[in-house]
């Protein structure tokens, strides 16, 4: 009897053992089951959390995108510009979907966010500020075109009435030349109208004796002093006053006997030429026929022969004569 009394109370033991494994195990599943519920229930909540992240980075980051593409156009500076703010955008995006995928975060998250939208925005207010400097350069570019070709018509302007007066100027200088050519022409006109002709040259030869005393030789080895007289025709054309006559001595052999120390020199002709002289007279001309008379005297040696004489006169032959000397 005792013994069926101890197996039943053992098997009750056992039964309510059994119960409160039971019980413990239905309170684990239970509290299991609450957590997973939990879990799924975050794992949810930052699911949408990531994925409303990822759209408004999306959306502000392709938003962005084609506000720089709005700005782009032909300006190159600009146009540059745009890629490189494209290209940090790009580089600011990938970090902060690195972030929405490994970290929970998410007030960092919205703060990369804000920083983004930020940034975007001094890019946009950058690429405003270029776009404003170039309409105003592009403005000042146009005024200064306007400029350039407004003294480029007046350059061109200038020109023409540089080459008029050019046209002018050559003419004038033309008709001076010619005037100048008839007045040289007129002058040489004149000029020679102007010479006084000379006539009746007659060359003596004298002997002077120790006291002065003159007496006429024509024998070359006696003579010491040549004493030349010409006439001086008379010329109304001519203008009164001072006149010169320059007298050149031919020796037979050709040379003008020239001695520079008392008087002999080099005169141009009018033909252009220098020709020496051998002695110069000068006198006052008073338009009448006037007999002019000088002494020479060397203290050379004279040759035997025929002497030629040429008188000029305002660079004119004005006369010729001869005389012999044995």
């Amino acid at each position: 009897m005792n013994t069926q009394k101890n197996s039943s109370s053992r098997w009750i033991t056992i039964g309510i053992v059994a119960i409160i494994a039971l019980l413990g195990v239905n309170a684990w599943l239970f509290y299991d089951k609450y957590k997973n519920e939990e879990t799924i229930e975050q794992q949810g909540v930052d699911l949408g959390e990531a994925q409303q992240l990822n759209m408004e980075l999306e959306k502000q980051y392709y938003e962005t995108l084609s506000q720089l593409e709005e700005m782009r156009g032909d300006n190159e500076e600009m146009n540059t510009l745009i890629d490189k703010q494209k290209a940090e955008l790009q580089t600011q995006k990938a970090e902060i979907s690195r972030m929405i995928a490994t970290t929970k975060d998410y007030k960092s998250v919205r703060t990369r966010l804000a920083d983004l939208e930020s940034k975007a925005q001094e890019y946009l207010a950058e690429l405003d500020a270029l776009r404003e400097a170039n309409a105003l350069l592009t403005e000042e570019n146009s005024k200064l075109g306007e400029e350039k070709r407004f003294l480029e018509d007046n350059l061109q302007e200038q020109i023409r009435q540089n080459d008029d007066l050019t046209n002018v100027k050559a003419t004038l200088v033309t008709e001076k030349s010619k005037l100048e050519s008839q007045n040289m022409n007129l002058n040489k006109k004149v000029t020679k109208a102007s010479v006084i002709p000379v006539q009746n040259i007659e060359v003596t030869g004298y002997k002077v004796s120790e006291k002065g005393k003159e007496s006429k030789k024509r024998y070359a080895d006696n003579i010491d002093r040549l004493k030349i007289c010409f006439d001086a025709m008379a010329n109304t054309v001519a203008e009164p006053g001072d006149e010169s006559f320059y007298i050149r001595l031919i020796a037979p052999n050709g040379q003008t006997i020239a001695v520079d120390d008392i008087g002999s020199g080099i005169l141009n002709t009018s033909e252009g030429e220098q020709v020496r002289f051998t002695v110069m007279k000068e006198f006052d001309y008073n338009q009448a026929e006037t007999n002019a008379c000088l002494t020479w005297e060397p203290g050379i040696a004279f040759d035997k022969g025929v002497y030629q004489v040429e008188v000029f006169n305002k660079g004119h032959l004005a006369g010729t004569g001869s005389f012999k000397l044995r």
